[in-house]
C-alpha cells in the first residue's frame, strides 16, 4: 500500500482490506461467539489476539469487540447461562468468564480526547467497527479478526506494518500521544518487540511528551516492565528510552547508569544497577513513587547492600568481632529475598559480575550457612554476650569457607 494509499484510508476515503487467515479458536470463545450469531450480533476478536497470530506468535490473551451494547451483551450471555458482570462499564467493557477464564467483551466505540488529562477521553460513544479501529493507539493493534469468515479485517495498514515489521501511531503520532501519553512508551516497547525501528515523525512525538504528563506511576512501571521482558535486545530498549528523554520521570529525581548489560531481563539487577550511583535511601523514596512493590523495592536494596559490602571484601580487614553482625543481617536478607523467589542464587552470581564482586567470595556468600547457634554455647546465657559470640563464630566459619 503506497502512502497515498495509507492516508486515503485513515481519512476513511478507501474501504477496509480483508485478509484470508486463520487463528484457532479456543473452545470457550466460540461459545460465546455462537451466542451472539444465534442472537442476531457480531463477535470479533480484536487487537493482541490477532497481531500476535499474524506473527506467527500463539496468542496469550483473547479480547472480543461487538456491535451490541453492553446491555444487549449480558441479555446474550444471560440467555446462554454463561456469568458475565460489568468491566468497564463507561468503555462498554462487559466481561463473560467461562471455566474460570475471563474474556471482555467490548462494544465498537469512539473517543473523545478534548480537554482531557492526556491519559483518559473525555467522553465516549458506541460506534461501529471502523471508528474503533480509528480510536486505537497502534496500526498492528488496531485489527480485527472475523471468526467465522476467516479473515483479518483492517482499516489502518496493521498487516501491511506487521508484514514490513513497521510499528506505527494510527493516524498522526503528535495526536495520538497527546491523546494519552502513555502511547509514547508503548509504542517503544513494540518497537522493541519486533526490534523494528522507529521514524522521525514518531520519534519527535515520543520527545514531545516524554514527561508523560497525566500518566500514572503505576502504569508507566507497568508498560516499562513488559518492555524489559519482551524487548529483543533489552538493553537496546533501555538505551532509547535514556535518549529519548523517558527516564527522568520513570526514576525522579536520581542519576542512571548508563552502562545497560546485554541481554539482561531480570528488573530488579536491571533497576540496580541502573540506580546503584545513588544514595540508598534517596533509591528508596525513588522507587517508592515509581510505584515499584515492597518485594522489588526490597530486593534491589539488599542487591545494592551486597555490592557495597562485598566488592573491595578481598582488600579489606574482615573481623570478625566487629563484622559479624552485618554479616548476620545480610544472610538474613539473603535467605528472605531467596526463600520468596524474589532472586535466584544465578541472579546474585550474575550480579558480583556485573559490579566487578569477586566471583569466590560472591559463591561463599550464596552458599553460606551459620552454623552456630544459642545451642552451640550453652555456658553462656541469653543476652548480648550470647549473641556476640554467635555472630562472632558463624563469621569465622564464612571465613574459613572463602
Amino acid at each position: 500500500m503506497s502512502k497515498k494509499q495509507r492516508t486515503l484510508q485513515i481519512a476513511g476515503l478507501i474501504l477496509e482490506s480483508e485478509y484470508d487467515f486463520n487463528i484457532p479458536i479456543p473452545e470457550s470463545i466460540m461459545q460465546i461467539y455462537n451466542a451472539f450469531i444465534k442472537n442476531n450480533q457480531k463477535l470479533y476478536l480484536v487487537g493482541g489476539a490477532v497481531r500476535d497470530a499474524k506473527l506467527k506468535k500463539t496468542p496469550k490473551d483473547f479480547d472480543l469487540a461487538t456491535d451490541a451494547v453492553p446491555t444487549r451483551v449480558q441479555e446474550i450471555l444471560n440467555s446462554e447461562n454463561i456469568y458475565n458482570f460489568p468491566k468497564g462499564e463507561s468503555f462498554g467493557v462487559i466481561s463473560a468468564v467461562i471455566d474460570k477464564k475471563e474474556y471482555e467483551i467490548a462494544t465498537f466505540r469512539g473517543e473523545d480526547y478534548a480537554g482531557g488529562d492526556g491519559r483518559r477521553p473525555t467522553s465516549v460513544f458506541f460506534s461501529d467497527m471502523k471508528t474503533d479501529a480509528l480510536r486505537r493507539d497502534l496500526t498492528i493493534n488496531a485489527l480485527f479478526y472475523d471468526i467465522g469468515a476467516h479473515k483479518i479485517i483492517d482499516f489502518v495498514g496493521g498487516v501491511e506494518d506487521i508484514e514490513n515489521n513497521r510499528v506505527r501511531a494510527v493516524g498522526n503520532p503528535m495526536d495520538r500521544i497527546s491523546d494519552d501519553r502513555l502511547r509514547a512508551v508503548r509504542l517503544l516497547r513494540f518497537s522493541h518487540r519486533l526490534n523494528s525501528t522507529i521514524d522521525q515523525e514518531h520519534l519527535d512525538a515520543i520527545i514531545r511528551f516524554n514527561q508523560l504528563p497525566g500518566v500514572s506511576s503505576e502504569r508507566i512501571r507497568e508498560e516499562f516492565i513488559k518492555a524489559i521482558e519482551s524487548a529483543v535486545y533489552p538493553e537496546e530498549f533501555l538505551k532509547q528510552y535514556t535518549e529519548l528523554g523517558l527516564m527522568p520521570r520513570t526514576f525522579q529525581h536520581l542519576t542512571v547508569n548508563k552502562k545497560f548489560i546485554p541481554g539482561l531481563r531480570n528488573i530488579q539487577l536491571i533497576i540496580a544497577n541502573l540506580l546503584g550511583h545513588n544514595k540508598i535511601d534517596s533509591i528508596v523514596k525513588c522507587l517508592k513513587l515509581a510505584k515499584m512493590t515492597a518485594d522489588e523495592i526490597r530486593a534491589i536494596i539488599f542487591l545494592l547492600k551486597v555490592r557495597d559490602r562485598f566488592l573491595n571484601f578481598d582488600r579489606l580487614v574482615f573481623s570478625p568481632e566487629v563484622d559479624g553482625k552485618w554479616l548476620e543481617s545480610l544472610t538474613e536478607e539473603r535467605d528472605l529475598v531467596l526463600r520468596n523467589g524474589l532472586l535466584t542464587e544465578n541472579d546474585l552470581l550474575q550480579w558480583a559480575q556485573i559490579t566487578g564482586i569477586n566471583t569466590l567470595v560472591m559463591k561463599a556468600f550464596v552458599k553460606f550457612t551459620p552454623i552456630y547457634n544459642a545451642s552451640s554455647f550453652p555456658h553462656l546465657p541469653e543476652g548480648k554476650e550470647l549473641g556476640d559470640e554467635i555472630r562472632k563464630n558463624n563469621a569465622r566459619h564464612f571465613l574459613e569457607n572463602l
